[in-house]
């Protein structure tokens, strides 16, 4: 344990003098290190089980080490800039880029030192897999700079952001179906739905609105169906409402049934009663999940089978999880911090639709779990 202490110490005594630690959570780290059999960092223990900005750490530990930051929020990274972190990882072999692009090492540039040495971003240059990939792609001469996480995420993003293959597949599709509806009052027909459902163009149509509702940051996707055979989605964009797609000449129901389809914990041929389901999707190298919600609705077209559905984008590279990033007033947030640090009792958030509401709980979870629990 000596040993380790003498590690830990003067990590410790740099933090305390950059200001980072205060005095009353030394104790309480050097406890954890006691108990720890992870070989866990100082800066891992003060984000994780102390709750520390994440950011505020890393700036004093590559103050500490000398570590070069980047702060992309100064920089405007054109589409060139993109294009040319591109064209760098695609030297790679598939495998490799992929692990540049998970671990978020992202080439910069070139060192103004020489030409010969590249500058990565990452937002832990402490991390040891760093060293083992570049090694594993041949690269000897680099620089390593760190920069903030969330900002690195949004690169990342501009970097790996796909072309929707899916809406392109819409959009060249040519050979657009109509359902005959001569009798718009007449019941839908079951079998006609089936084959409208295995129609590619509105599978492609659903999964396009699923890609594209994460590349344009919006938190919910909204389909309404219309009389006259038209369905409208609907994406929620910094809380306003806005038209993606208008679709015309297909039975609602047929879309509804695709959306039904292909979501989990939800029965197709369920009409009459609310459900709730979930969708997990890969884009752009991530697990995006979506919470669907299915409500019957009635028109003026009292024999179609109608529903509105909404889902829930849940991204959780966007999940804030420091409370004092929330923007609460000071004396609201104390009067928060006190009502979830009790041991019982309830504390109810209500508001409308992205108002921040989960976001708010889920700052709060992680303000009041202790890994020790």
């Amino acid at each position: 344990m000596a040993e380790t202490m003498t590690i830990t110490n003067p990590m410790l005594e740099m933090f305390k003098r950059e200001g980072i630690i205060q005095e009353k959570d030394v104790a309480k780290v050097i406890e954890i290190l006691r108990k720890n059999t992870s070989r866990r960092s100082v800066r891992d223990i003060l984000i994780e089980d102390l709750g520390y900005d994440r950011h505020k750490v890393f700036q004093a530990f590559c103050k500490i080490y000398a570590f070069r930051e980047i702060d992309l929020s100064r920089v405007t990274i054109s589409d060139g800039w993109v294009e040319f972190i591109n064209n760098y990882l695609s030297e790679f072999e598939p495998e490799i880029k992929n692990e540049f692009i998970e671990n978020k090492i992202i080439p910069f540039g070139f060192s103004e030192k020489s030409k010969d040495i590249i500058i990565f971003l990452t937002p832990d240059p402490a991390d040891r897999k760093i060293e083992k990939l570049l090694s594993k792609a041949g690269i000897k001469q680099y620089e390593l700079a760190y920069t903030k996480l969330e900002d690195l995420d949004n690169l990342v993003s501009r970097v790996v952001a796909k072309e929707n293959e899916f809406l392109k597949l819409l959009n060249e599709t040519s050979d657009e179906f109509e359902i005959d509806d001569e009798d718009q009052e007449e019941e839908i027909d079951e079998d006609e739905l089936a084959s409208a459902v295995n129609q590619s163009v509105l599978v492609n149509l659903f999964e396009a609105s699923l890609i594209e509702a994460v590349h344009q940051g919006a938190s919910d996707i909204h389909i309404f169906p219309k009389e006259n055979n038209v369905t409208e989605i609907y994406f929620r964009v910094d809380g306003r409402l806005k038209l993606w797609h208008k679709k015309d000449n297909i039975k609602p129901e047929a879309f509804l049934a695709v959306a039904k389809d292909r979501t989990k914990n939800v029965d197709r041929f369920e009409w009459e009663s609310a459900q709730d389901g979930f969708i997990q999707r890969y884009i752009d190298h991530y697990l995006i999940r979506f919470r669907v919600s299915i409500l019957p609705i009635v028109t003026s077209q009292y024999n179609r089978k109608y529903e509105s559905v909404v889902i829930r984008v849940l991204d959780d590279r966007k999940v804030i999880k420091n409370l004092d990033a929330l923007g609460f007033d000071e004396i609201a947030k104390r009067e928060f911090v006190n009502a979830i640090k009790k041991p019982q009792g309830m504390v109810i958030l209500t508001g409308p639709t992205g108002s921040g509401k989960s976001t708010t709980l889920v700052a709060a979870l992680n303000y009041v779990m202790n890994p020790e629990l």
